[in-house]
């Protein structure tokens, strides 16, 4: 049976055709866990060409598995001119033969095929990793429309997983309540955390080990992400002496302005910024160079960034928002958008060698629970589920091609 994936993420295809992410979204990825139960998996995504001769990491199509690719449009205006084209896209992908339907939610992509997808009789499974709810939640997103906006979403996917036949969630508890399913569901978090990605043991600090390196990893393309926050903390604990130097990790179109404001802080030569870096080696590099991560965000499902820091053993403070609570105690948490909050919880955690030790070794024995090897049982059991009620099912009517790349293309000029 094949496997239509609908999903938000952006793509790139190399000089020589191959279609690659900056990711972790190679063949590897995606055949490790739907093609285990899917015969074909087809990825309706954005694809962006770029000026390399070949992919600089592994490719993402392979065997039994292709890439639907979109134009790689950006804005609303883009994403409405899009709409036909996905539509038709995604019908004549599933036309004609019993097929599944999954959307990794909230997408944008997967809300304009959605409704002519569940009319034509295709069952609709969803992967739930982030609530827009807090996403859009006031300081987070500056757009004049983000009230209407985080209504609507929130309204959409609510709506979307009641009529779902199946969803898995990235938390055990926290989306569920929002965003209820009536058919078949699961908690699994979608991080990927193999044997490699796990230290061998908790850390030791000690007085003398002088406790000053925060590190912090994540787009810089939200500022729902709390850069800000975590620039203005950094900047309290400054005025009082605290020798602390911070490492951001990531990039985005933010990072002119996170970086305009760790100058107009006085911070410079307390922050490095240490870019986009690949998933795997270089990412735990920094982990273990660091002696706390932080993570500032005012929304989160279930962060990934969190759990692999947890996974090196690394002492962990956090907001509490979205699934973060489920795997870190209270008392490391903060509310979130409060810079003094975090300072002092920094400053705090950081000056207490004790402390510190004892977060390693219970951070580490939490991040054991989402070793991939346990939770890869439980995404099988979700995707044989959606694949066997999409076979129970049959499209109820033909729907008619509607739009054509070059149709986009010429309403895009």
């Amino acid at each position: 049976m094949k496997l239509l994936l609908l999903f938000d993420h952006r793509f790139f295809r190399a000089q020589n055709g191959q279609i690659f992410s900056d990711k972790a979204y190679s063949y590897g990825f995606f055949q490790s866990r739907y093609l285990r139960v899917f015969d074909e998996v087809a990825i309706l995504a954005r694809v962006a060409d770029v000026d390399l001769p070949q992919p600089p990491s592994e490719a993402t199509e392979g065997a039994g598995l292709k890439v639907l690719a979109l134009p790689d449009w950006t804005g609303p205006i883009g994403y409405f001119r899009g709409h036909r084209l996905v539509v038709q896209t995604a019908l004549a992908e599933v036309r004609g033969e019993p097929s599944a339907v999954l959307m990794i939610a909230p997408g944008g992509i997967g809300s304009l095929a959605y409704d002519s997808l569940r009319r034509d009789g295709h069952p609709i499974a969803l992967e739930i990793v982030s609530d827009p709810w807090e996403a859009f939640q006031p300081k987070a997103v500056s757009h004049p429309l983000r009230p209407i906006l985080r209504r609507w979403l929130a309204r959409t996917l609510r709506s979307q997983c009641a009529q779902a036949t199946a969803v898995s969630y990235v938390t055990n508890e926290v989306l569920q309540k929002r965003y209820p399913c009536s058919g078949f569901s699961i908690g699994i978090s979608d991080v990927v955390l193999p044997h490699s990605a796990f230290a061998t043991a908790p850390r030791r600090y000690s007085a003398s080990s002088h406790a000053n390196s925060v590190l912090y990893v994540g787009v810089m393309s939200h500022w729902f992400k709390g850069h800000d926050v975590l620039i203005d903390s950094l900047s309290h604990l400054a005025s009082r002496g605290a020798a602390l130097n911070l490492v951001l990790v990531g990039d985005g179109a933010l990072r002119g302005q996170i970086e305009s404001r760790v100058i107009q802080k006085g911070l410079r030569s307390k922050v490095r910024f240490a870019g986009q870096l690949p998933a795997g080696e270089a990412i735990r590099s920094e982990l273990d160079r660091a002696d706390l991560f932080v993570l500032p965000s005012r929304a989160e499902g279930m962060p990934r960034a969190l759990l692999e820091a947890m996974a090196r053993a690394l002492p962990c403070v956090a907001s509490r928002v979205g699934g973060v609570p489920e795997v870190l105690d209270s008392e490391f948490l903060v509310p979130p958008g409060d810079a003094q909050a975090l300072a002092m919880k920094l400053q705090s955690v950081l000056s207490d060698p004790t402390r510190l030790s004892e977060m390693s070794a219970q951070n580490l024995q939490k991040a054991l629970n989402y070793e991939d090897s346990k939770l890869s049982s439980k995404r099988q059991e979700f995707y044989r589920q959606v694949r066997m009620i999409a076979e129970g099912h049959r499209p109820s009517r033909q729907s008619p091609l509607l739009f054509s790349h070059s149709d986009f293309a010429a309403s895009s000029n």
